[in-house]
């Protein structure tokens, strides 16, 4: 009987070796949008849009270089990066019906809309295992700024865009 249990137990702790815990589960990212001195802070536009992966990897990381694509991976998971408004309509794909749905799921559980107007802050309830990309179109005073990013993927973060006559990001 205990060299069955021993064996039981043995096989066990192999099989499970190669399993892994979550971290979280999910949290929420706090997406902030500053202007510099404390200046007023202004209404900004926010819109969401579905990105297609093959998309995303033929015009963003096939044209990357090893380093490049860490970085950016990197980025895309915890801040998101700036994206040109012609690789964001490029890899926009709203005609993928079941991407649309799973994005408006999302946005949902946020309590957010597809577009809206914000002072200084979106927060999106973010999913563990989730790793959707997403673009994040911000405006204000004529000028936007694309951001592709995994907003409703990972734990709990905080993102900063600076907003300036130049967009800059800050940790």
């Amino acid at each position: 009987m205990k060299k069955v249990a021993l064996f039981v137990s043995l096989v066990f702790l192999f099989i499970s070796g190669d399993i892994s815990a979550q971290l979280c589960g999910g949290g929420i990212l706090q997406f902030y949008i500053l202007t510099l001195n404390g200046s007023e802070p202004i209404d900004f536009e926010y819109e969401l849009f579905t990105a297609s992966d093959s998309l995303v990897q033929k015009k963003v990381y096939d044209v990357l270089d090893k380093y490049s694509i860490e970085r950016y991976e990197r980025a895309f998971n915890e801040t998101g990066f700036e994206i040109a408004k012609q690789t964001a309509e490029e890899i926009s794909n709203p005609q993928d019906e079941k991407r649309t749905i799973q994005l408006d799921k999302f946005i949902a559980n946020s309590g957010l809309s597809r577009k809206g107007k914000v002072k200084e802050l979106l927060e999106f309830k973010t999913y563990e295992l989730v790793g959707t990309p997403v673009i994040l179109k911000i405006s204000a005073k004529g000028k936007s700024i694309y951001i592709l990013g995994n907003f409703f993927g990972n734990c709990d973060r905080i993102s900063t865009l600076l907003w300036t006559d130049r967009f800059r990001w800050i940790r």
